[in-house]
């Protein structure tokens, strides 16, 4: 018996069948986990990347912009200082 495979004799082409069905949606399945995991990273370029830094306690990084609505202004930041 091969590697890939199924147990036992396959008897007609629905099995066959089948068993390359499995094979393709496995073959999917690990491709769709290998694409989402790197989707997932957010400097896409690690073998160049540029890094800053800024002194400590100065919020380096944080952006915040300035809206005005309703004639009311407010900042919004992009993230929540930790307390």
């Amino acid at each position: 018996m091969s590697y890939m495979t199924p147990p036992g004799p396959l008897r007609n082409g629905v099995s066959k069948f089948k068993w390359r069905l499995f094979r393709l949606m496995l073959l999917f399945a690990f491709a769709l986990c290998y694409i989402s995991d790197v989707s997932e990273s957010f400097n896409v370029e690690w073998r160049n990347a540029v890094k800053f830094h800024g002194p400590s306690q100065s919020l380096f990084g944080f952006s915040i912009a300035q809206h005005k609505e309703n004639g009311k202004s407010c900042r919004l930041s992009d993230s929540i200082l930790p307390q």
